[in-house]
């Protein structure tokens, strides 16, 4: 079995890339490990209810998402979030950002934001130097942890909040009907494309002037491949192929969000409609909720807890709590996990590395540990790299 492009990883990082390849006419076979595709992209679906388990959002200032989702059909469907805030939660309760935000401490520091540069600096550098160090500890540090599910404060603050055009015509912030995994099963099903979930790859070899790729399912053969997978996972499968980028790609760090969602019928839950809450002080980074998209008689919440923080039951335990019910009127539990990159100052001159060995290279690398960790920088890159790679 003879291919133009094996793509390892079926995220949105693989499935752009696989649509992508496919437009040019490339021969394309995508494994992925996983029963399902999708990556962070995962809809828990329950009896007509969907929650998100990763990725909540979508933004008109995701241009290539948008162009995916021009050629697949979808941009006609997208359903406008309900415009709630995000919330504080700490051990003394709920409240707004605002309220626990030190204004004499924000007026010392804010008048330097012209002044401030983001390159070459962590998140706390620069937005400690924006806000004040006791704001940065006790509202924007952990609203950052909040949005990237790790520790913020050594993230290249070059990374966060890249400003970028946006479609006017196309709600600022979206979903999409049947949830966010209705984007990755769409590219997924375009014709072209052969896609073979649960089939991880195991081993990469050289193979004339392509590759051998290595499932236990079977053996495949590619001229050019891609690899839409962790940093780590990659440095593992690139160490006899191409060395020199897994040494690389062995620098980057990774880290792990476990899941928890819960549906509850909205008569039991005392929590106001909220976008989700930001821990300060807590197991969980997040609580994103379902609220901007009402579900009629149920609501929906994601917990993103830091990683072996607590067992099931103490996480089931916090879920009740702060939505102020029982566990035992959960209608729905789901479990998931992730792995995020753990980017650190300095980052754009590792990537540079990464480029410099990419060039005129068959094999191409994608993901979330390049340009940001979004799913829009996840797409881009792949679509860079594809450009870059094709003849």
């Amino acid at each position: 079995m003879e291919y133009d492009l094996a793509i390892i990883g079926g995220g949105i990082a693989g499935l752009s890339l696989a649509h992508g390849a496919v437009q040019r006419g490339w021969r394309t076979v995508l494994f992925e490990a996983e029963p399902r595709l999708g990556g962070a992209l995962h809809t828990c679906r329950q009896e007509g209810f969907w929650l998100e388990l990763g990725a909540h959002t979508l933004f008109n200032s995701y241009g290539t998402i948008l162009g995916l989702m021009d050629a697949v059909g979808l941009t006609g469907k997208v359903v406008r979030r309900r415009p709630l805030a995000f919330r504080l939660w700490s051990d003394e309760g709920e409240a707004s950002i605002a309220a626990r935000l030190r204004y004499p401490e924000l007026l010392r520091h804010v008048w330097r934001a012209p002044l401030l540069r983001r390159a070459d600096h962590s998140a706390m550098e620069y937005f400690g130097a924006l806000v004040g160090p006791r704001n940065f500890a006790e509202v924007v540090g952990p609203a950052l942890d909040a949005v990237i599910c790790q520790p913020a404060r050594d993230f290249p603050a070059d990374v966060l909040f890249q400003r970028k055009p946006r479609r006017k015509r196309v709600p600022r912030s979206f979903v999409l009907p049947g949830g966010m995994t209705t984007l990755t099963e769409t590219l997924a099903a375009a014709p072209g494309l052969e896609a073979l979930p649960g089939q991880p790859v195991t081993r990469l070899a050289c193979s004339g002037s392509g590759f051998g790729v290595f499932t236990a399912q079977g053996d495949w053969r590619a001229d050019r491949i891609a690899l839409a997978i962790p940093p780590q996972q990659a440095a593992a499968l690139l160490v006899d192929v191409r060395p020199g980028l897994s040494e690389q790609l062995s620098h980057i760090g990774v880290s792990r969000v476990e899941s928890l969602g819960v549906v509850v019928r909205a008569r039991d839950v005392h929590l106001r409609p909220v976008a989700g809450l930001i821990g300060r002080g807590q197991p969980f980074y997040s609580m994103v909720s379902r609220d901007v998209v009402p579900g009629g008689e149920w609501r929906g919440f994601t917990f993103h807890f830091r990683p072996g923080a607590l067992g099931h039951e103490d996480k089931l335990a916090v879920a009740a709590r702060v939505l102020g019910t029982s566990s035992t009127r959960f209608g729905h539990v789901a479990l998931a996990g992730h792995v995020l990159p753990t980017l650190r100052k300095g980052h754009a001159r590792l990537r540079g590395r990464l480029d410099a060995l990419l060039a005129r290279s068959p094999v191409l690398l994608t993901g979330n540990y390049f340009d940001g960790v979004s799913i829009e920088a996840c797409a881009s890159r792949s679509m860079a790299a594809l450009y870059r790679n094709h003849d």
